[in-house]
């Protein structure tokens, strides 16, 4: 449930994403080398540890960023998920039909 002081869903903007990667120039810093750039992806999925892309450069994350990553863009930021009251179908490998309630994420982040 909302407080006076959170914003309200419908107040936030949708989060768009987009599946396809978008670079092909993997970042693999050398010793003392230090890159940077605009966080234009994250697969948390990919390799051991996750890939994030810089200004569309793909890097794999090795467990220390990805705490790094969480600690500083995920935790103590506000997620609001609305649950849809229509339900959806779908049917799975099996053949078996499965009806579900399809869910959407919205973020308030304290800038």
């Amino acid at each position: 449930m909302a407080s006076k002081s959170e914003p309200a869903f419908d107040d936030l903007d949708p989060v768009s994403t987009d599946e396809e990667s978008s670079g092909s120039n993997w970042l693999n810093p050398d010793p003392g080398e230090t890159v940077s750039g605009t966080i234009t992806g994250w697969n948390p999925d990919a390799g051991h540890n996750g890939v994030i892309e810089l200004d569309g450069n793909p890097m794999y994350m090795n467990r220390t960023l990805q705490r790094q990553l969480i600690a500083a863009l995920v935790e103590g930021n506000q997620m609001f998920v609305r649950v849809d009251e229509n339900s959806q179908t779908f049917t799975n490998e099996d053949g078996d039909e499965t009806e579900y309630h399809p869910k959407e994420a919205r973020f308030a982040r304290d800038d």
